[in-house]
């Protein structure tokens, strides 16, 4: 694992630990820490993680600061259909840096585009495509878990540029400009929205669960700055769905805050 660590590390690629997927059952259990935030650079850093442990998982930051876009297909949930449906419309992808996953999934690497800002997307592309960019991860060769372990398939091959038809889709579109809300409608909605976004937080697929919980407090966080929903109560209601759905706890607070932090800083417009 640490001669991995430090090959990824000559190449750019900022490293962190993750747990032994072996011994526990989610992949993203981290080894203490903050995850994907202490990634690293440094080889003396990566050296004494993984003398202390030295079975641990690898952990990459995608996005701008590794210049990686990574393209996950799911088969379990239609992702391979999915790459063949867009490849017959579109025309096939080029050859890249590609690995399978311990579950048989696949991740394409892309390099980051320049003058574009990417972030995570989940199902956006399709039924079983998920990408990593800006605000993400991905698990790196040789890392194991239970099922099975993560391996390259052509290591070697430089990423490929990103397709223009693929960028496209990849790029959430901007939000329409927001029209004023009357303050008893806003108060309502957002009793609503806790509601939805806390079982959709408590019920998202384990790939997708941070993703999700993220989203869901962006989201509400809007309504939070708009006064139609307190902080606190907020948090204690998606830190709740969150354990439900088995997120790793050094992960719940750090993700609520940082959508919250965003959603807030864009308020629901209200009249």
């Amino acid at each position: 694992m640490l001669r991995a660590a430090l090959i990824y590390i000559s190449l750019g690629w900022p490293v962190f630990l993750l747990a032994e997927g072996s011994k526990v059952p989610k992949i993203g259990r981290r080894l203490g820490g903050h995850g994907l935030y202490d990634a690293t650079l440094d080889p003396e850093q990566a050296t004494i993680w993984w003398s202390r442990h030295p079975n641990a998982n690898i952990g990459v930051r995608s996005g701008e600061i590794s210049q990686l876009v990574v393209v996950d297909s799911d088969p379990r949930h239609g992702g391979d259909d999915t790459l063949v449906r867009l490849q017959r419309r579109h025309g096939p992808l080029l050859d890249t840096l590609e690995a399978v996953t311990a579950t048989g999934g696949g991740h394409r690497f892309f390099k980051y585009p320049v003058g574009v800002v990417l972030r995570n997307t989940a199902a956006l592309v399709g039924p079983g495509i998920d990408s990593r960019a800006d605000g993400g991860y991905f698990v790196a060769a040789p890392s194991v878990r239970s099922e099975g372990r993560y391996r390259w398939v052509n290591w070697g091959t430089p990423p490929a540029e990103l397709p223009e038809w693929l960028l496209v889709k990849l790029r959430k579109p901007e939000p329409p400009k927001p029209v004023p809300i009357p303050r008893s409608s806003l108060d309502a909605i957002g009793d609503s929205l806790l509601r939805q976004k806390a079982e959709a937080v408590a019920t998202a697929r384990h790939e997708t669960r941070n993703h999700v919980l993220n989203a869901s407090a962006y989201a509400l966080g809007r309504l939070v700055g708009a006064r139609a929903l307190d902080a606190a109560e907020v948090e204690a209601v998606l830190a709740g769905a969150a354990r439900r759905s088995g997120l790793d706890e050094h992960e719940i607070m750090p993700t609520i805050r940082s959508g919250l932090t965003a959603g807030m800083a864009r308020p629901r417009v209200s009249a």
